[in-house]
C-alpha cells in the first residue's frame, strides 16, 4: 500500500515539473497607467461630523450613552431634539425624547406617575414600554432616575440615526 502511494506522488511531481517549464510563456498583464482615486476618510470625529453637518462642531462626552457624543451642546444638558454623533457608525442622530424601558416587575404606569413622565407604549406581557421625557430639561438625569428604579431591568434613550440612507 505504501508503494502505491509513493508512485502516485512521484507521478504527480513529474507532471507538475513538466508544466512548470511552460510557465515562462505566460504573458504578464500590462500595468494600467490610470490612477484610481482613493476615497478620503475623516481621521477624527470632529472632521467626520464637520463633513456630515457642513460646519465645524464641538463634541461633548456623554458617558451614559457609551459610543455617543453630544454635538454643539456648549455645556447645556442633553434634551429632546439634541444632535448626537455615534463614534462606532459615524452617523449623526437626534435624541427623540423617548426612553425605552424593560421592567423586571410592576407596571410602567406606576413608574411614569412617580417620575412625572407620560407613557407612549406598554406591552404588559413582555414588560416592555416607552416613556416620553421630551419635556425634561436634562434627559440624561431623567434616564438615570429611570434606571435607578428597582422595577427597571434596563432603560435606554431612543436616538433616531440616519443610518441606511442613500448618500
Amino acid at each position: 500500500m505504501k508503494t502505491a502511494v509513493m508512485i502516485v506522488i512521484t507521478a504527480m511531481g513529474i507532471s507538475g515539473a513538466a508544466n512548470a517549464s511552460d510557465m515562462g510563456s505566460i504573458q504578464q498583464p500590462a500595468q494600467s497607467s490610470i490612477v484610481q482615486p482613493i476615497e478620503r476618510k475623516a481621521t477624527t470625529a470632529e472632521q467626520a461630523i464637520a463633513e456630515k453637518l457642513g460646519e465645524n462642531a464641538t463634541l461633548s462626552d456623554l458617558p451614559e450613552l457609551q459610543s455617543y457624543k453630544g454635538v454643539n451642546l456648549n455645556n447645556q444638558p442633553l434634551q429632546a431634539g439634541s444632535t448626537v454623533y455615534n463614534e462606532v457608525t459615524r452617523s449623526v442622530g437626534k435624541v427623540t425624547g423617548n426612553i425605552t424601558v424593560l421592567l423586571s416587575h410592576g407596571s410602567i404606569y406606576d413608574l411614569a406617575e412617580s417620575l412625572k413622565l407620560n407613557v407612549t407604549y406598554f406591552d404588559e406581557r413582555a414588560k416592555l414600554g416607552q416613556l416620553s421625557a421630551a419635556g425634561q430639561h436634562d434627559i440624561l438625569a431623567t434616564l438615570d432616575k429611570v434606571r435607578q428604579s428597582p422595577q427597571v431591568a434596563s432603560a435606554r434613550l431612543d436616538i433616531a440615526e440616519s443610518r441606511n440612507r442613500p448618500q
